[in-house]
């Protein structure tokens, strides 16, 4: 299972289409099935200097991948449904993730499998989360069975807490550091250092054994093996990830995230003040 940015993208059809060409390439010689996840380089958003990069990019995808870009299986009484967060963000204003159609497929779904033992959902972009489309499906659909939700997109490790599960966003397997443009600015070459599992910032691979009680979670990096939960908002080093994700908020964390809002605030007015 992948969580999306399978590819550099975001450029014209005859830039990705070589992309894909060698993504395929490389997953065809994997003897296991490879499930791929729609990442914002995989199908890009529409914008003013790429106004149909949605509509060109997807259009390559199908190339590749068939025309459902969301979809669902069952293994071994688990449910595993791949969303695809970048879905709305077309050359139509405004733009929105995951739209009111593929929210009604989800629920359809969920419906369709009731007597899953677990359910698992893949998606792209943990900024969905704080919608309010999502916080509603997941109070009013997802709350009324087992589930575990994976994303990826910021490049950070983190563990969350929602409504008493648990969602997980995945770091890098060979990715660029979240952080590595503010700090080496456009050194692509320093953009690789990695700071570290205290930021949430290793190259890794995440192991997940499915047993009666639920999931277990190990994440397997070259120097060793951390568990599920090793990094939260509560112990994260790296600032970056102290957007609250918990729900119900965690007060820990929102406290956290208010001094250190406050602290940058007050370098940047100091910064102000000596230009």
């Amino acid at each position: 299972m992948t969580v999306g940015d399978l590819i550099e993208g975001l450029r014209p059809p005859k830039v990705i289409r070589p992309q894909q060409i060698e993504l395929t390439n490389m997953t065809s010689k994997v003897v296991a099935p490879f499930f791929y996840v729609v990442g914002n380089h995989d199908i890009g958003r529409s914008r003013p200097e790429y106004p149909r990069n949605n509509e060109e990019s997807l259009s390559v995808w199908k190339e590749f991948y068939g025309d459902r870009t969301y979809y669902s299986f069952m293994y071994r009484g688990v449910l595993f449904v791949v969303l695809n967060t970048m879905e709305g963000r077309d050359s139509r204003r405004p733009q929105r993730g995951i739209t009111a159609e593929q929210y009604a497929w989800f629920k359809e779904t969920l419906e369709k499998h009731s007597d899953a033992r677990w359910t698992m959902v893949f998606m792209h972009q943990p900024y969905e989360w704080k919608t309010s489309q999502w916080m509603d499906f997941e109070k009013k659909v997802l709350n009324k069975r087992k589930y575990t939700v994976f994303a990826g997109d910021w490049h950070h490790y983190i563990y969350a807490r929602r409504h008493g599960r648990e969602y997980y966003i995945l770091g890098v397997a060979g990715g660029f550091s979240a952080s590595g443009a503010t700090r080496h600015g456009g050194d692509y070459r320093k953009w690789h250092t990695l700071m570290g599992k205290e930021y949430g910032e290793m190259d890794h691979l995440t192991w997940v054994t499915m047993t009666k009680a639920g999931p277990v979670v190990a994440n397997l990096t070259l120097d060793g093996i951390l568990p599920g939960d090793y990094l939260t908002q509560r112990n994260t080093l790296s600032e970056e990830q102290l957007i609250p994700l918990d729900e119900p908020v965690d007060k820990v964390v929102v406290e956290r995230f208010k001094k250190i809002k406050a602290r940058n605030a007050k370098k940047k007015a100091a910064n102000k003040a000596k230009k």
